[in-house]
């Protein structure tokens, strides 16, 4: 039986601001919700994540939570950058991930050391 492709019937955007280090491989420890549950599902396609100030070497991780259970789906690397006049703050862009959220899953993310991150969901929506 072959599949069907999932496309989002209702566009979402959202951001989360998050900056409470959590070095947590397993989904403990404090998240932020980037994608609430909803009727259908949703489909997550890019993300863009942007540095709030200064960085350190670290990681942002991304899990999925369907009930008690997380699951780690992807890690970006943070370099070390300090932002003035003339040097960007740290962003990162997510593209074509193609992400099929169940009704019941919830996408959280969370950052390694304690620095702000403004983490938007630019494409993709509810099914």
């Amino acid at each position: 039986m072959a599949s069907s492709a999932q496309y989002a019937s209702v566009p979402a955007t959202g951001t989360v601001v998050i900056s409470t280090a959590n070095s947590s491989l397993t989904g403990t420890g404090t998240l932020g919700t980037l994608v609430a549950t909803t009727t259908n599902g949703v489909r997550v396609d890019d993300i863009y994540i942007k540095a709030l100030g200064a960085t350190t070497d670290g990681m942002i991780r991304f899990f999925i939570q369907n009930g008690a259970d997380f699951f780690l789906v992807h890690e970006v690397d943070v370099t070390t950058i300090t932002p003035s006049a003339t040097v960007k703050s740290f962003a990162s862009v997510l593209t074509e991930l193609g992400w099929v959220l169940s009704p019941t899953c919830q996408l959280k993310v969370s950052t390694e050391k304690g620095e702000s991150f403004a983490i938007s969901f630019l494409r993709g929506g509810a099914l």
